[in-house]
């Protein structure tokens, strides 16, 4: 499969990146093992707003690696995403609206590109999973919490991120997503 961009559509890299950054700041700590599905969440909620941003997407994913592994794979991923929705339309009122909003905006993104595709996009090793370094490939991950990189546009390299979208950079713009 080509890697190049068709006209007027974003190439697979782009892609990807969107639907990672969608998956990750979704809550990828919904599948906590031997812990509930809201305590799972909102614990992770908790850990990303106070520890660093490294360890928050560390604690995402391996939570999301359900058999533990070191990879997230097609199946771990579709049953985070189908447990996430479930929790989000349970829970929704008791969100903070713009963390809503970035759940919300995560199944759209995830729903437009579709899970396998995301893998693909993302696994560089062609192992049909991705690991942590190919999941997160476009954060700028450090030992500020989530909310301070989101504060001052740092979470995402968006020069880089943008290069890849190339003419669907507008897409961004678009959705208030800077």
């Amino acid at each position: 499969m080509s890697s190049k961009p068709s006209p007027g559509r974003p190439d697979r890299a782009a892609l990807g990146a969107i639907a990672g950054l969608a998956l990750l700041a979704a809550g990828g700590a919904a599948l906590a093992a031997g812990e509930g599905f809201d305590r799972a969440v909102r614990g992770l909620g908790r850990e990303c707003v106070n520890a660093a941003s490294t360890a928050c997407a560390r604690s995402a994913f391996q939570l999301a690696d359900t058999n533990s592994d070191g990879r997230a794979d097609l199946a771990e991923l579709s049953t985070l995403n189908d447990r996430l929705r479930v929790w989000t339309r349970a829970n929704g009122k008791s969100v903070p609206p713009a963390d809503l909003k970035a759940l919300n905006l995560g199944f759209v993104l995830v729903d437009s590109i579709g899970l396998q595709n995301w893998i693909a996009l993302y696994d560089t090793d062609g192992d049909s999973a991705l690991t942590f370094t190919e999941a997160t490939a476009d954060l700028q991950l450090d030992e500020r919490p989530v909310p301070e990189l989101v504060r001052t546009r740092e979470l995402v390299d968006w020069q880089s991120l943008r290069q890849r979208f190339g003419a669907m950079s507008y897409i961004f713009d678009y959705l208030g997503i800077r």
